[in-house]
């Protein structure tokens, strides 16, 4: 999934770490496993970056997981 205009950051990794399977983000020069604090933190700093964001994916293998990381960045269910 593409990440664009993410708002809450909290709801984002709130899901990603419900998540059961890994959760990766990756772009130009950028490939982290999302599930750890810290990763989450550089993460959190690269989104701030409007210049890289629009080139970045959340990848999961699981789509249930996908699921809750899309309600999470753009509501809905």
């Amino acid at each position: 999934m593409k990440l664009k205009d993410v708002i809450n950051t909290e709801k984002l990794f709130a899901a990603i770490n419900e998540c059961v399977d890994d959760v990766d983000l990756v772009g130009p020069g950028v490939n982290i496993h999302l599930k750890s604090p810290i990763a989450q933190m550089v993460c959190a700093s690269i989104l701030g970056n409007n210049n890289i964001s629009d080139e970045l994916y959340i990848l999961t293998k699981n789509i249930n997981d996908y699921t809750k990381i899309y309600i999470s960045i753009y509501g809905g269910e």
